[in-house]
């Protein structure tokens, strides 16, 4: 005669949570990083590289470009819940973005000391959205400092512009966890028109400080 043992409820329980089958790996709670930089400081004229470098720190008016006035910078991870896709980079502006300006959010991440997160909208033009890195060297002659632009996704969204960059889309030394050292975040004006050769990107209309920490890609 057979003897039926029962297993306790606690036991069938615990056993199915422990089950990667059943239960996948959390995500720990989201840190993004961010920071923020004055209001109605976008005149060109500040101690930002502008056309007075020499001139006072970060000094509002008496005017200003509101489509280049950076109010803060956020990179935050992006996921469905469960799984990392990868992480957006988010640049906040008083006004709407518009044609005629470069936004960008500059750093370095793993083997690469040119890791830059940029938008460029010429006038007459569809703004585009790119990674500028270095992790890779670009035998292109006409390559700016032997970088790459990477097409990444890019978006107005009301006063911002938002950079999303997928994990699979992470360039060669730039992993899963791999810090990324944002330095700033700025805007400039395009000197050109869509269709143009070449256009000049100056000068620089608002700056941020430059950051000191740091953004591991996933956190």
């Amino acid at each position: 005669m057979r003897i039926r043992r029962t297993v306790p409820l606690a036991l069938i329980v615990a056993a199915l949570a422990a089950s990667p089958s059943m239960a996948g790996a959390k995500l720990a709670p989201p840190k993004p990083l961010a920071w923020t930089d004055m209001a109605g400081d976008a005149n060109a004229l500040n101690d930002q590289g502008g056309l007075a470098p020499a001139g006072p720190g970060d000094t509002a008016g008496p005017a200003q470009d509101a489509a280049a006035d950076i109010l803060g910078v956020t990179f935050a991870r992006l996921d469905d819940g469960k799984t990392l896709l990868g992480l957006t980079v988010t640049m906040k502006l008083s006004g709407a973005p518009s044609q005629g300006h470069l936004y960008r959010v500059t750093g370095a991440a793993g083997a690469c000391s040119t890791f830059w997160f940029q938008f460029n909208w010429t006038a007459g033009g569809n703004g585009s959205s790119t990674l500028r890195h270095n992790c890779v060297a670009n035998a292109d002659p006409t390559s700016v400092g032997g970088t790459t632009n990477q097409t990444i996704d890019g978006k107005v969204v009301g006063n911002s512009i938002v950079w999303t960059l997928l994990v699979k889309e992470l360039p060669p030394g730039v992993k899963v966890g791999s810090p990324i050292a944002p330095a700033l975040g700025e805007t400039r004006a395009i000197i050109g028109v869509a269709g143009a050769p070449q256009s000049l990107t100056a000068p620089v209309i608002d700056q941020t400080a430059t950051q000191s920490a740091a953004y591991k890609i996933g956190q």
